[in-house]
């Protein structure tokens, strides 16, 4: 019962972010170029000078923030932030220089997806 009625908060709460009107922004890719995604409920950015990788929850709604990104469209790393609202967790790759960079964030509760934003792209 609990998980059904948990699955049908996740759907109903997917639904609304999803029609948020959410915008997501990402910087042209070139050599060494950061990539960014930022929204109301969290962001992610790439940082091309450290090859840092960072996630931030930035709302206090009981749901966490998780960051993808992967390079040339090989696999993919996943970042999590459960600190809670106003945290970020920074996590630093040793890229190769000048290599695609592709990142998404996405809203989860517990172990449910609820929404992901598209891939911004920058070069690492």
């Amino acid at each position: 019962m609990r998980t059904s009625v948990r699955r049908g908060i996740a759907l109903v709460a997917g639904l609304a972010f999803a029609s948020a009107g959410v915008m997501a922004t990402a910087v042209p890719a070139s050599a060494g170029t950061d990539a960014e995604i930022v929204l109301k409920r969290g962001g992610v950015w790439w940082k091309s000078y450290g090859d840092k990788f960072t996630v931030k929850d930035r709302l206090a709604d009981g749901y966490w923030v998780q960051g993808i990104f992967r390079i040339n469209g090989r696999a993919e790393h996943w970042v999590d932030n459960k600190r809670g609202a106003g945290e970020e967790v920074t996590w630093t790759y040793d890229a190769p220089e000048d290599q695609l960079i592709e990142i998404k964030m996405c809203y989860m509760d517990e172990v449910v997806t609820l929404w992901c934003t598209g891939w911004a792209k920058g070069r690492t």
